[in-house]
């Protein structure tokens, strides 16, 4: 014999399950508020709630028709719905030996009529319920009662995917520094409140005809009518989406198939908005299986579907971070303890050593490595800097910047490898200046290292051009140039094309990973033996832009 437990028994865990959700006493909530409009207009019924049952009250999260923010649960005809099964309807309440004399029934607002459906949780337990009430007696339609049921479901999805926000606001909280610009546009994400637009419908299948509610028609951006036909509500799909829906539609009247479920962009109607549509339903048939009609909802899924994108971009960014950042220590330990290591060993030699020229020599090795660590640490300091440092903007003048720039090789340099600028600008161009000056001084000076010294009229070029939408750079030189087949690697972490000359292999790669934090493009062409030219593309950041 199966053990059964009765409401009673189940009621501490009822109670347990709706606070899971903190959904009691917040603040009003434009999709909820949209199902008991639905749900009012669907039923024409003058009073829609979104009631939820706990301890000693019914409180109303949505509602139309009705002043009262909460009830007693004595007199809730709701606390009668979670009890049963299914839908509770009374045509009037006046011949129903449990409302007759309830003061919602005897004194305003004077309820004669009542349908409710229990909301019930994934885990099975009723929360409370959607309903709808009347000040007359009355009954239900099939087809209303069904549209009931749906909603109520609907309203568990709200629920869920409201805790579902909030549990990832507080695992987003958890992450460390290196997502910290992550976490804060995840924390604005999950606090948006969805303003998702529902629209019910009923197709007949036999007719092709639509017969819609007017947030159907708005969703569409179609005039409101009595019915639509199918294709013309076809017609509003995105032209890339329209072929697979039709084809998924088509095989889904073939199926077997109870349930309708498909995500598609369209295009409204006399307007240029581009909207995400999920469309459900109900798929009727008759006894032999064949399909008579279709009943749902389509909703405006637009803003989930961004969130979802944005999800997606940032953990694949995190993935790509957390790789980087492996990588990255592993080389930094080895590149900062192998010329440690060196320099005790040319120590331990020159503290033996009793000749003053081997000593020289041995002192000029000694300023070669620490030069060589100087610009490594660099490098590490403005990788830690561009990461994390907030992105600032200010006025740029070029011309000052490149004299800066180009002034440590005025005298460093053969006279033979000659180097110009050249700047032209029609409006004020604003961007991170530091972060300019990493791009352009990595550049200039992978430009001056890799020059064929024995080459006449050997140059570095850096050409400007900026407006008010944005800035070219183009640092243009001579050199070694870049085989083919490294050149879509120079921008990697710690990749060399030649050892020609020592460096960290730091260098290109931070130069593009500032160029996209200033949300700017890099591009690279190069001929083996006749030089390279870099081009950098910078958005202007002028405020009010």
């Amino acid at each position: 014999m199966v053990a059964t437990t009765t409401f009673e028994e189940q009621e501490d865990a009822r109670l347990q399950e709706l606070l899971r959700y903190a959904i009691l006493d917040t603040p009003q909530e434009q999709d909820f508020e949209d199902v008991v409009k639905l749900v009012s207009y669907m039923c024409e019924a003058s009073i829609g709630l979104v009631s939820f049952i706990d301890e000693c009250r019914q409180w109303f999260k949505a509602k139309v028709g009705w002043e009262q923010f909460e009830t007693s649960r004595e007199i809730a005809f709701c606390a009668y719905t979670i009890r049963g099964e299914g839908i509770l309807e009374v045509p009037d309440t006046l011949l129903d030996e449990r409302f007759k004399n309830n003061p919602l029934v005897t004194s305003a607002p004077g309820v004669r009529f009542y349908a409710g459906v229990p909301l019930v949780s994934p885990r099975g337990y009723k929360l409370g319920t959607l309903c709808v009430l009347d000040h007359k007696p009355r009954k239900l339609s099939d087809k209303q009662v069904f549209g009931l049921v749906v909603l109520s479901k609907y309203i568990i999805k709200l629920l869920e995917l409201r805790l579902n926000k909030q549990n990832l606001l507080l695992s987003q909280q958890q992450h460390s520094n290196l997502q910290e610009e992550m976490q804060r546009q995840q924390h604005a994400l999950t606090r948006a409140q969805s303003a998702a637009s529902i629209g019910m419908f009923e197709l007949d299948l036999k007719t092709n005809l639509i017969q819609a509610s007017e947030g159907f028609a708005n969703l569409f951006g179609l005039k409101l009518a009595d019915a639509y036909l199918t294709d013309e509500v076809l017609s509003c799909i995105h032209p890339d989406d329209e072929q697979a829906f039709r084809e998924y539609f088509n095989n889904l009247l073939k199926s077997s198939e109870k349930r309708l479920m498909y995500d598609y962009r369209c295009k409204k109607k006399n307007s240029a908005q581009e909207v995400c549509i999920r469309t459900t339903g109900e798929i009727i048939r008759n006894r032999a299986g064949e399909p008579l009609k279709i009943i749902g909802i389509k909703q405006d899924i637009t803003e989930q579907k961004g969130y979802e994108k944005k999800l997606e971009d940032q953990n694949a960014e995190l993935i790509k971070v957390n790789e980087e950042l492996d990588n990255f220590v592993y080389r930094v330990s080895h590149d900062l303890r192998a010329p440690i290591s060196s320099l005790l060993g040319l120590v331990e030699v020159i503290s033996a050593e009793q000749d003053i020229s081997t000593i020289k020599e041995m002192l000029l090795l000694v300023k070669k490595t620490l030069e060589k660590q100087d610009k490594f640490i660099k490098d590490i300091l403005d990788y830690s800097r561009n990461a994390r440092q907030e992105v600032q903007f200010v006025e740029i003048n070029f011309n000052e910047l490149l004299e800066e720039v180009f002034s440590p090789f005025a005298y460093s340099q053969p006279e033979k490898a000659e180097y110009s600028f050249d700047v032209e600008q029609d409006a004020p161009f604003y961007t991170d200046d530091y972060r300019l000056s990493i791009i352009l001084n990595n550049l200039v000076s992978n430009a001056f290292k890799y020059l064929k010294l024995n080459r006449e009229n050997s140059y570095v070029k850096v050409y400007v051009k900026a407006n008010r939408a944005g800035a070219t750079i183009v640092v243009e030189d001579n050199g070694i140039g870049i085989e083919k087949k490294h050149q879509e690697k120079v921008f990697n972490m710690f990749y060399r094309a030649t050892d020609q000359h020592p460096g960290s292999g730091l260098g290109l790669y931070i130069v593009k990973e500032t160029v996209s934090k200033l949300k700017g493009t890099i591009g690279i062409t190069s001929e083996s033996g006749y030089g390279t030219t870099i081009t950098v593309e910078l958005p202007n950041l002028a405020p009010n832009h």
